[in-house]
């Protein structure tokens, strides 16, 4: 989905928890640039909020956007089979926290201004 959008995207499929393989996790990041992290547990206390934790620790300056979770709303867990489907995040969810994060890091960058038109209305001591 996200080559439909002229995406490309690296996929981190974490096979092991504990123990978790660190270095991977922030070497796809430092190549990237970006983390979002699906899941399907909730957001708080979980998996996601472990890996944002161990790339904040390691390799914040590498992040051109913030870190992005996509998990299931934070309420009881359904137990249908078709109330699962709909509660839990699926490929349309995560492709647009994907764009959505993407976005994010091209509106952060700050166009640089000419100093001389900033400072033309400049009053003050400083």
């Amino acid at each position: 989905m996200l080559a439909g959008h002229g995406v490309s995207a690296e996929v981190v499929d974490v096979r092991s928890i504990r123990p978790l393989d660190d270095a991977m996790i922030c070497e796809s990041v430092a190549k990237t640039g970006h983390l979002v992290v699906a899941d399907t547990s909730w957001a708080r206390y979980g998996f996601s909020a472990e890996v944002a934790a161990v790339v904040a620790e390691n390799v914040p300056q590498a992040l051109r956007a913030p870190v992005r979770r996509v998990t299931p709303p934070d309420c009881p867990a359904p137990v249908s089979w078709p109330l699962e489907n709909a509660f839990n995040p699926g490929a349309e969810t995560i492709t647009r926290a994907c764009l959505e994060t993407l976005r994010s890091a091209q509106d952060s960058v700050p166009e640089i201004e000419d100093v001389e038109d900033v400072m033309a209305g400049f009053i003050g001591p400083y």
